[in-house]
């Protein structure tokens, strides 16, 4: 199934939710779907299983409102899905209109034990911002790669884990697979809050054979980021190289970032 050069909006339930072998969602606008009920709705939901399914370049806004405040992921996939790919998509939300469960590209076990995995994911060029305490996450993930991703954190609100490996806690589930070789790389993080949050968080118990390489984590001083631009688990086999934390935020990549959060014309 392909999916190109569609409107879809305003929508009760859930803006697109299925999944497929070869499924194409590209240069499509989702805006203000999946207003029934937090956490459960979305404006994008890849569900149960598909090999070789992608999404890439669209834009997607207002998630899941609720009380003038996004309350679920605005991309969200859960099942088993084999060599999936999410890039160049802009999602985001207005500043402080989002709740800490409003996240934005999350790619983890959400049918309580069923089997689920996601070998050969790709998340690359996308743009999130604005979107809660999770910008970009994967759980029961292997051979992963994240790349290229700018990621905006502005809220005063809450802080944020703003790219997670695992972002839920796989040892919940001990006969789904954990995240395994996991590559973090050349992303970049704009860091502008008041409460705590980590740029790149790998581990936490979780998964093994981490590599965090050329990443450029900047926040504002004074921010919540001053504890740690990256955090590891010790035990996980995390390699780390190359990347940047700087108390400082580049004005010409916010700017970049910031104005590619337009619908577009369509």
């Amino acid at each position: 199934m392909t999916v190109q050069r569609v409107f879809i909006h305003d929508n009760y339930g859930q803006g697109w939710l299925g999944g497929g072998d070869n499924l194409l969602i590209e240069n499509s606008v989702f805006v203000n779907n999946g207003w029934k009920a937090p956490n459960l709705s979305h404006n994008i939901y890849i569900s149960k299983s598909g090999i070789n399914e992608t999404i890439r370049n669209n834009w997607v806004y207002q998630s899941t409102m609720i009380g003038g405040e996004c309350r679920g992921a605005s991309l969200v996939v859960h099942g088993a899905n084999t060599n999936l790919l999410i890039e160049n998509n802009v999602i985001w939300e207005d500043p402080d209109a989002v709740h800490a469960s409003c996240w934005g590209i999350a790619v983890d076990n959400g049918y309580g034990g069923l089997p689920e995995e996601f070998p050969g994911l790709r998340i690359r060029g996308n743009t999130v911002v604005n979107v809660g305490n999770v910008g970009i996450g994967c759980a029961v993930c292997q051979d992963v790669v994240i790349e290229d991703n700018t990621v905006v954190h502005q809220a005063s609100s809450h802080g944020a884990n703003v790219i997670r490996v695992p972002n839920r806690d796989e040892n919940s589930y001990p006969d789904l697979p954990q995240s395994d070789n996991v590559t973090v790389r050349n992303n970049t993080v704009l860091y502008d809050s008041p409460l705590p949050g980590v740029g790149v968080r790998l581990g936490d118990g979780d998964g093994s054979n981490y590599t965090s390489t050329g990443n450029r984590i900047y926040y504002t001083p004074g921010s919540g980021m001053v504890a740690g631009c990256e955090s590891y688990n010790g035990g996980d086999s995390i390699t780390e190289s190359g990347g940047i934390c700087q108390n400082s935020i580049p004005q010409n990549l916010l700017d970049d970032a910031l104005a590619k959060t337009k619908i577009p014309e369509v």
